[in-house]
């Protein structure tokens, strides 16, 4: 049987930062520049700014074989985890992500929240379009291949 701490690091590596790639760390007040090949505490807020003139893009790694693409116009955060806890939580605040997990990821390991949704249960690889609009929210969710559990908030 597979653990969790066999899937994910106990902190997130950013693997490409291309155009402007900020972090916001726990309990800080300053957007840093994301550094390829640094690790950064779960907690942390991601965004992926355009400047115009080239695009903007990010990966990032959970673990081995667990990751995350950001495009142009993406943040979003981890949520900080008990000390034993083995889940991990991606909170997407806006844009498109597309994540790759094992598929023989285990029930409740990761799960990808929005302010209207929350995804469970994730594995394989999948897209997440999370827009907040003036007349509601757009959300378009895509499992590629694996499994994922919706429930509406």
């Amino acid at each position: 049987m597979k653990t969790a701490d066999k899937f994910f690091y106990p902190l997130i590596r950013c693997v490409d930062a291309s155009g402007t790639v900020q972090v916001l760390k726990p309990r800080t007040a300053d957007w840093v520049d994301a550094e390829e090949g640094r690790y950064y505490p779960l907690g942390s807020i991601v965004r992926v700014i355009g400047d115009g003139k080239t695009s903007a893009r990010a990966k990032f790694e959970f673990g081995d074989k667990s990751s995350l693409v950001a495009g142009e116009g993406v943040e979003f955060a981890t949520k900080e985890i008990k000390i034993g806890d083995l889940n991990r939580t991606l909170v997407l605040r806006k844009g498109r992500v597309y994540l790759k997990l094992p598929l023989q990821l285990k029930e409740g390991f990761f799960s990808v929240e929005a302010p209207n949704f929350q995804c469970e249960n994730l594995a394989g690889e999948s897209w997440f379009d999370y827009s907040a609009e003036a007349d509601g929210d757009e959300a378009v969710l895509r499992c590629v291949t694996g499994s994922m559990a919706l429930s509406g908030k």
